[in-house]
């Protein structure tokens, strides 16, 4: 098995990364999380109910659910988990959950626990939230990939502070996933075992190794049997992979991560909504897609960056259609009174084949019609530094995230009140009306009234552009015809999600 990205640690209280969720799938479970439909599913939870006010969750998890050293996981370790995962002191994703209720004055030291988490037995915990919530259920499955339910009994006595820096982290001796790590050789391979007390009939593998490869050491490496899974797969390898015949086989999905360049509203060139809309139908997406990921893309013609959940996207024909029309984007530019000296920076991470290939013909195709763009290769780093004045660019690339859970996933970068640095609103997006519809909808916790909001905040959305969703990869995964039960996720960081059901037929 092949891990897309070396990972540093295995510890959900330092940043993320792709090999690390994709260790935690193999090793540890989530309460919820979603499935290759993008749908969320329970994971220890067994079933949850949130009430009509929005304001009580109540989950049941799973009938006896074991750890890896046979002691019984329970709702008390849920509470002792979600308590240190909501204390913003040590968690990364405390501010990306609604909150609940005395999580303030637990952060504050004024209270030992949170008093909005309450356990009634050993298979029911509730949550109270601090305000109306409809979506935090959904909120919480967006973020598996960073919350795996921990063993109390190992680390109900660490200090929380020291959370951070435990050595549980680093070896994982105890887990609830479907293997146990037995052995980490940084930089060469993990080493796991079946575990002998997860759930069901048991994982369909005596034994894992998953290593870091490049994608010409992943392809050799197939070819040969000593790998039986790549992923992911580049589109030109897909043709590979189907070329050695009837013992291999190709995964694909639809992705849930869209590639974006993203407009910098805080910039006079691009105040006008009619420049942004001639650039979305400027820019050939579709031949994007087409020629540079052999199709194995999607384009969001309306340039919503919301993939799912289906309840959220019907928007009964009434959102602009960016089709490729250069014409269009010509008389756009002239109603507007575009400059044609103006000369737009776009700022651009290089390294992924398919992005760099992308920002080239968004280049020849904005010259096309009448707009000039200098591309300036940067890093993440003095990205998010000229980020902060928000000054020498225009426009900037940028990818990632999982748009398929919850129609609020999208508010981080669209609400006033979430200007970067503050929040994840880089484009410095702001329209007026715009953050109370996201507080509308997420304090609706009926379906139809959440579709009508959405569908509000959509077409503001498509008529006043934050910036191009260029396209969506799709995830692909190659393997051996022997390998059963493969079911790809559109998140990398989840392509081993159901690997428990995995087994080798001979």
């Amino acid at each position: 098995m092949t891990l897309s990205a070396e990972s540093d640690d295995f510890n959900p209280f330092l940043p993320s990364q792709i090999g690390k969720g994709q260790m935690f799938d193999a090793t540890q479970t989530p309460l919820v999380g979603t499935d290759d439909q993008g749908q969320v599913i329970g994971r220890l939870a067994d079933s949850w109910e949130i009430a009509p006010d929005g304001l009580t969750v109540t989950v049941v998890v799973k009938p006896d659910l074991t750890w890896s050293d046979g002691e019984p996981l329970t709702s008390a370790d849920v509470a002792f988990s979600f308590t240190r995962y909501l204390d913003g002191r040590i968690s990364p994703v405390a501010s990306r959950l609604g909150a609940v209720q005395g999580q303030a004055e637990y952060v504050d030291g004024a209270a030992d626990t949170i008093a909005g988490i309450a356990t009634p037995d050993e298979s029911t915990i509730v949550f109270t939230l601090a305000a109306p919530n409809g979506a935090w259920v959904n909120q919480v499955a967006s973020l598996d990939k960073f919350m795996p339910i921990l063993p109390e009994h190992v680390l109900g006595d660490v200090d929380p502070a020291a959370l951070p820096d435990d050595d549980f982290f680093a070896t994982l001796p105890v887990g609830s996933g479907p293997f146990v790590l037995e052995e980490w050789q940084p930089g060469q391979y993990a080493h796991l075992v079946a575990n002998e007390n997860w759930r069901g009939e048991g994982p369909g593998f005596e034994e894992l190794f998953m290593r870091v490869l490049d994608s010409d050491a992943a392809m050799a490496q197939l070819r040969t049997g000593e790998t039986q899974f790549v992923s992911p797969l580049t589109a030109p390898d897909k043709g590979a992979v189907e070329d050695l015949g009837d013992g291999y086989a190709v995964a694909s999905v639809p992705g849930v991560a869209p590639q974006v360049m993203q407009f910098n509203l805080a910039d006079p060139a691009l105040a006008d909504a009619r420049v942004r809309q001639a650039i979305a139908y400027a820019v050939d997406r579709e031949g994007i897609c087409t020629t540079v990921l052999a199709g194995e893309c999607s384009v969001a013609k309306d340039n919503i960056r919301q993939l799912g959940p289906e309840w959220a996207l019907s928007q009964n024909g009434d959102l602009i259609q960016y089709d490729f029309d250069p014409d269009k984007a010509r008389e756009l530019l002239a109603e507007a009174g575009w400059d044609p000296s103006t000369t737009l920076v776009l700022l651009h991470r290089p390294g992924q084949r398919d992005f760099d290939s992308a920002v080239n013909i968004i280049q020849a195709n904005l010259a096309d019609v009448g707009i000039t763009v200098e591309i300036q290769n940067t890093d993440t780093a003095n990205l998010l530094t000229m980020a902060e004045t928000a000054t020498g660019y225009q426009m900037f690339t940028i990818g990632g995230g999982i748009f398929t859970t919850d129609p609020n996933d999208l508010a981080t970068y669209n609400r006033c009140s979430a200007a970067y640095p503050a929040g994840g609103n880089i484009a410095r997006y702001c329209v007026d009306g715009l953050d109370a519809l996201w507080d509308q909808g997420l304090a609706q916790t009926d379906e139809a009234e959440r579709t009508a909001t959405y569908h509000q905040i959509y077409q503001t959305l498509n008529a006043d552009p934050d910036g191009l969703m260029l396209y969506t990869p799709n995830q692909l995964a190659g393997h051996d015809s022997h390998l059963t039960g493969v079911r790809i996720h559109g998140n990398p960081s989840s392509v081993y999600w159901n690997i428990g059901e995995w087994t080798w037929t001979s």
